[in-house]
């Protein structure tokens, strides 16, 4: 990374379609089969730790809990087909410090309760063996967001990657003046070794069109530009998707293939007014939890796309998702059904219901790290078309850099703050 960059770019690899030729890459861990302890003892990740009087409990649910770290453990078994692959860990929502523990050795911690980060396990894991998983969890309301609470709240995924594989894929376009053809911009990085990327781009009807592959070394940002030809645009009224495909090539062997929906949208602002591929926006808009009255925040793909059908038939078209960013598969239901989203960091009530942090340089990462975090995740999204930085809070230092953070990473979008009367007018915003 180029270290005059206001932070580092997360790293958050693609889920992967096809693993070389393993029946199943991915394995949620959805579900039974999990302990809980809210009061653990001191060492409650010690590999002998008796965990048989633990409650039984699921994933994901929503938790009461204290202010101590609680706990979280099951056994986990990696299958034998993956003794060659890298193994990771996905958690697409751990409130809201975590901390991961394999047979009693700590992997690495987490901060922020509401975005998806990856924990690799390769070097601690044996295919074919039983390992005790363990993750002990801190909410963190007082600090920036008091919804950062409430244990694992969201999806837990295992799965494998080749030992060169696909460690970033973005997608970004631009029209021409006339708003008939684009430009598409693909962003992507090999880890693990050198190779080659396939791209593919299917549209809506099938077609396919292939692209010129990138090539180069690991860890290396790989770019490629394409003109495409009169696509067809995406807007809330229109949702056309086409699909991406990216497959991992080593030594003309396909070692991965990833897949990604992606629509040809533009946005721009001219003065107080904001086009969509020229055309006028005019929002009609909502705030959106992700809440049942039964479940609290632990939602399922079912209840949240009977949530945007609702949308939809109320001739909504918007959805500001307050105040936190919303499970992974929700945006996948805007993009499928059109409607715009302003996509909201779990940074609320700065100076009013937590503390005034936002100027404070010892919660810089607590801002910015989960902030970059739901960029990376969500950037690819036609339906994201705002990153808002904070709910009905202070403006600060903190906030300045994210939205520095967001116009370097993302020019291609908006930003937004709650309360602006709090700026100065040096940080008006781009």
């Amino acid at each position: 990374m180029n270290n005059a960059r206001t932070w580092p770019r997360p790293r958050l690899n693609p889920l992967p379609l096809q693993t070389e030729d393993l029946k199943m890459p991915q394995l949620s861990l959805n579900g039974s089969g999990w302990k809980l302890h809210l009061l653990p003892p001191e060492h409650f990740f010690d590999p002998d730790t008796d965990i048989s009087d633990w409650q039984d409990t699921f994933v994901p649910q929503q938790i009461d809990s204290g202010e101590n770290e609680y706990a979280y453990a099951r056994s986990l078994q990696i299958p034998a087909e993956w003794k060659q692959q890298r193994v990771f860990l996905r958690f697409d929502g751990a409130n809201c410090y975590a901390r991961v523990f394999l047979d009693g050795v700590f992997v690495r911690d987490h901060y922020g309760g509401f975005v998806s980060w990856d924990c690799e396990i390769t070097e601690h894991v044996t295919p074919g063996r039983e390992h005790r998983l363990v993750i002990g969890l801190t909410d963190k309301p007082e600090e920036v967001n008091p919804f950062h609470r409430g244990g694992l709240i969201r999806d837990v995924t295992l799965y494998a990657l080749p030992q060169t594989y696909l460690a970033r894929l973005q997608a970004d376009t631009v029209f021409d003046t006339n708003y008939a053809d684009a430009t598409l911009t693909v962003s992507a990085m090999i880890s693990g070794g050198s190779g080659t990327v396939a791209l593919t781009l299917t549209s809506p009807d099938g077609e396919e069109l292939p692209l010129d592959p990138l090539v180069g070394e690991a860890e290396r940002d790989l770019v490629g530009r394409y003109a495409i030809s009169n696509p067809l645009k995406w807007d809330s009224e229109h949702p056309h998707l086409y699909t991406l495909t990216a497959s991992v090539m080593v030594e003309g062997v396909c070692r991965e293939v990833v897949t990604k929906k992606i629509g040809f949208r533009e946005i721009e602002r001219r003065g107080n007014e904001v086009f969509v591929n020229g055309d006028l926006l005019k929002l009609r808009g909502i705030n959106r939890h992700d809440i049942h009255p039964v479940t609290g925040r632990a939602l399922t793909r079912e209840l949240v796309e009977e949530d945007v059908l609702l949308f939809k038939k109320a001739n909504i078209n918007f959805i500001r998702t307050s105040h936190y960013p919303p499970r992974p598969d929700f945006l996948d239901l805007c993009d499928r059904y059109g409607i715009y989203v302003e996509d909201e960091i779990a940074v609320s009530f700065l100076g009013f219901g937590v503390g005034h942090t936002e100027s404070d340089p010892a919660y810089t990462s607590c801002f910015l790290g989960q902030f970059a975090e739901m960029i990376e995740r969500d950037r690819s999204h036609p339906s994201v078309i705002i990153w808002s930085l904070a709910n009905e809070s202070y403006w600060g230092d903190n906030l300045a850099k994210m939205n520095a953070y967001a116009h370097e990473e993302d020019p291609s979008r908006l930003t937004i703050f709650s309360y602006p009367l709090t700026q100065m007018e040096d940080d008006e915003m781009p």
